[in-house]
């Protein structure tokens, strides 16, 4: 009897270690599952972010310089970014029209992340009368080539992650001609969850854009930089100067 009580007691033992294991390893594969939507739901956010900012970008600086474009690296990013440009037909019997599908890629990704369609029109071209645009990385100057109504930053910034709840954020300050127009701001914020230490930080990148109603000629000096930061590790810099 007392053998029989022993060897129960010791499959008791068994039964609880293997059923222990098992609930161990279904909150793991739910914790990482939970940690893989979280961080697939922050790039797809992003990818829309990049989307939204092509599309800017490509309207200001008008039909006339439409054209495609290969998946192409966003600064320092991961994320690439693509133009597909449709048929040009008549919209009207002076205006001419085509669609245009800017479509976002996070890494060596086939499918793309976002894609946005818009219509760009000729008469638009006309109406802005033009662009300048110029490019860097986290400092960027042109001197216009003529007299622009309008000074528009776009930023692409990639912050560094830290263990735990943290923040990120750059700034970014225009000038002309060495006196400050004002400033466009980046900043990204992560919180860490779950117990025993687990880490949710991820490598965040953000952009933003502001236009400044300021008047230049040619030969002025347009500049913008970086000029503070916080676990910022890049930033890619557009200036558009638009009529």
């Amino acid at each position: 009897m007392k053998k029989w009580q022993g060897s129960g007691l010791l499959a008791n033992i068994i039964v609880a270690g293997m059923l222990t294991s098992l609930m161990a390893v279904s909150a793991m594969k739910v914790h990482s599952s939970s940690f893989n939507v979280m961080l697939s739901s922050k790039r797809t956010v992003q990818a829309k972010q990049y989307a939204l900012s092509k599309i800017n970008l490509l309207k200001v600086k008008g039909y006339s310089s439409l054209e495609s474009q290969g998946k192409t690296q966003i600064g320092t990013t991961s994320f690439y970014d693509q133009v597909i440009l449709g048929d040009e037909t008549n919209y009207s019997s002076t205006i001419k029209q085509r669609a245009v599908t800017v479509n976002v890629y996070n890494g060596d990704e086939t499918i793309p992340r976002s894609s946005l369609n818009t219509v760009m029109y000729s008469a638009a071209a006309s109406a802005t009368g033009g662009c300048q645009v110029a490019t860097g990385t986290d400092s960027v100057s042109v001197t216009a080539n003529g007299a622009y109504k309008s000074i528009t930053v776009i930023m692409g910034s990639k912050f560094t992650p830290a263990d735990g709840t943290w923040t990120g954020s750059a700034t970014c300050t225009a000038y002309v001609d060495g006196s400050s127009i004002g400033s466009v701001t980046t900043s990204t914020k992560t919180s860490k969850g779950g117990s025993k230490g687990h880490y949710w930080g991820t490598t965040e990148a953000v952009t933003n854009m502001k236009t400044f109603n300021k008047s230049v000629v040619s030969g002025n000096t347009i500049k913008a930089s970086v000029t503070s930061s916080s676990r910022h590790s890049g930033t890619t810099l557009t200036i558009i100067l638009g009529s």
